[in-house]
Parts: C-alpha cells; sequence; structure tokens
C-alpha cells in the first residue's frame, strides 16, 4: 500500500509565546499595525467606495459580509471623524499600538476594567490619567450614536 501524501503543509510550532497579560508578548506580531474594529469597520468601507469609484467594486462574498456584520455591531464609533479622534487621543498616551487598538475597542467604563481586560497597561499610566482617557473616549462615542 502506498503512504497518502499530506493534504496540507504541517503547522510550524510557536515556539514564542504570545500572551496579553501584564508584560505585552505578541511574538511574531510585534510592532505589526493594529486596528480597532472602529478602524477596520472605516478602512473596509473607504477601499469599497474606492474601488466603486474606479469601476472595479469588490465581490461581495461570503466572509466580508460576515465581517461588515460583525463590525456594524461591534465597531463602537461609527463616524470617521470620531474614530479619527480617538485615534488622536490615544496617541498621545504611552500605550503600545496594540494597548490603544484595544481600548478604542472595548470602550471601557473605568481604568479598573481597563486594566482588568488589559493588564499591559496597569503600570503605564494612573488610574486618574487613565480615567479622564477613557471619559474622553466615552464622550466621543456618546457624540457618534
Amino acid at each position: 500500500m502506498s503512504k497518502q501524501q499530506p493534504r496540507s503543509r504541517p503547522k510550524e510550532s510557536n515556539i514564542q509565546d504570545e500572551e496579553a497579560s501584564s508584560v505585552l508578548k505578541l511574538g511574531e506580531f510585534e510592532g505589526v499595525p493594529t486596528l480597532s474594529t472602529s478602524e477596520a469597520a472605516v478602512l473596509i468601507s473607504a477601499v469599497k467606495a474606492q474601488r466603486t469609484k474606479l469601476g472595479k467594486p469588490m465581490k461581495q462574498t461570503e466572509v466580508l459580509t460576515q465581517v461588515e456584520d460583525y463590525l456594524d455591531i461591534f465597531a463602537r464609533f461609527k463616524q470617521k471623524e470620531n474614530v479619527d479622534a480617538v485615534e488622536r487621543l490615544l496617541d498621545g498616551t504611552p500605550f503600545e499600538r496594540y494597548e490603544r487598538s484595544q481600548l478604542a475597542s472595548l470602550c471601557c467604563a473605568d481604568a479598573d476594567e481597563a486594566k482588568t481586560l488589559i493588564p499591559s497597561i496597569a503600570a503605564k499610566m494612573s488610574d486618574e490619567d487613565l480615567d479622564t482617557v477613557l471619559d474622553q473616549i466615552n464622550k466621543l462615542r456618546s457624540t457618534s450614536e
């Protein structure tokens, strides 16, 4: 009997640990730009509009529809101006890009919730300063609804 060839290549084992705990370890994704759910929604919308304008509309696949549905539900900011304002606000913080994306996507109510959900930010900013940033984010959120 002949041995069957594998249908896919073997998965490479990831030697590095990836975790978003008190010390951010993103492995091969270290330094890779990340997007909040709102930024992803704006980006997809802009790409679709640009391609339609150029006469090369994107094929509306099932996956694209599912992604758009997901982003429509979970993107906290619907208007590009508010997405940009949140990005500018978070750019002035000591947080890594991944942490900023998480803060913009989660819209935490207070510093305790943010530090529980994103442990790597705990030592980077005081609770009072973080509460101020989160309040500003939530004000932008309320104006975008």
